[in-house]
């Protein structure tokens, strides 16, 4: 298994829960590619960044060695990494700086994510979470076209999920994610079980593969982007959401996160291109049999009485 993050951990505990009795191999790569990890951590752009003499480091990359006792601590920025860095890097520091600069910014507060602390500079050393491009390339039904390519303009994707072209594909914190309306971990929850649906049809009817119609992501966008003008993101601020512009066009997802997780709650397999491994999509019946029929721990007249429970095939 690759990519043992939240998003993963949580997709294996719900497999074990459905697959018991299978030896079945996952791999899974649960960073988001558009995004990157600490895989291909980059410095990020600061202007005088490569003319600082004293110790520097990135948190992709940091030497959990160098001793920071009796070091001076200045916060700067904000992000969810630089929460972890504080806590970490606090007890140690002797002194902790930090300035809580009011000012008029032409846009609206939640234009960007609001976090409660902000990021570290210990000892002169800058500590921060960078954006990376992905590690390996990502090819789909084109293989003259990487992911990378398909996105150098701007990202897309089928609500947050998965992308057209690109067959199997599914991601936790895909382009349109509603990450910018509240705690991620819940999201990464529902789309393990959304996606777990997914694979359990795909093996039952002998799916080889599918991927969301193009015609279905370019509607999506259409939306997205005739709902998100309204908003305070659409403001004039520079923020990763916006590819950071401006005037970017805001890749969040349009509405609350409430609504996502309504939609996502089951799988449209309308949307989708499916090409199945035989010929006949019928070819799964098989011997005409179900595995209910040869497993003795199941009642095989559930149909008589609703009351039986719950039954798998």
């Amino acid at each position: 298994m690759l990519g043992a993050g939240a998003a993963g951990i949580d997709f294996i505990h719900h497999a074990k829960l459905i697959f018991k009795d299978l030896d079945v191999q996952f791999v899974c790569y649960d960073k988001n590619p558009e995004v990157g990890g600490t895989c291909a951590w980059k410095w990020p752009d600061i202007s005088g960044i490569k003319t600082f003499t004293r110790y520097v480091f990135h948190t992709a990359n940091y030497d959990p060695g160098f001793d920071l006792t009796n070091k001076r601590v200045a916060i700067i920025e904000s992000g969810s990494s630089g929460t972890q860095c504080v806590t970490a890097v606090y007890p140690e520091a002797s002194k902790l700086y930090a300035w809580v600069v009011i000012c008029a910014t032409g846009f609206d507060t939640s234009c960007r994510m609001i976090s409660k602390v902000r990021k570290s500079l210990a000892k002169r050393t800058r500590l921060t979470n960078c954006q990376a491009g992905p590690r390996f390339p990502i090819t789909g039904l084109d293989l003259n076209q990487s992911l990378a390519d398909k996105f150098a303009k701007e990202p897309s994707s089928y609500l947050a999920i998965g992308v057209d072209g690109y067959p199997n594909y599914l991601t936790y914190s895909g382009a349109y994610t509603p990450t910018a309306q509240g705690s991620l971990l819940p999201i990464l929850s529902l789309l393990s079980k959304h996606f777990m649906q997914i694979v359990t049809k795909m093996r039952k009817e002998h799916i080889r593969r599918l991927s969301p119609k193009a015609s279905i992501v370019r509607d999506f966008i259409e939306h997205a982007n005739t709902f998100t003008p309204r908003t305070c993101w659409s403001d004039p601020c520079t923020s990763w959401f916006k590819q950071g512009e401006k005037d970017g066009s805001p890749i969040v997802w349009p509405g609350t996160r409430m609504a996502f997780f309504d939609t996502v709650k089951h799988p449209k397999f309308e949307d989708d291109e499916i090409e199945y491994w035989s010929k006949n999509r019928f070819g799964c019946l098989g011997s005409g049999f179900c595995t209910l029929e040869f497993d003795d721990s199941q009642d095989i007249c559930w149909y008589l009485d609703e009351l039986s429970g719950v039954q798998r095939f």
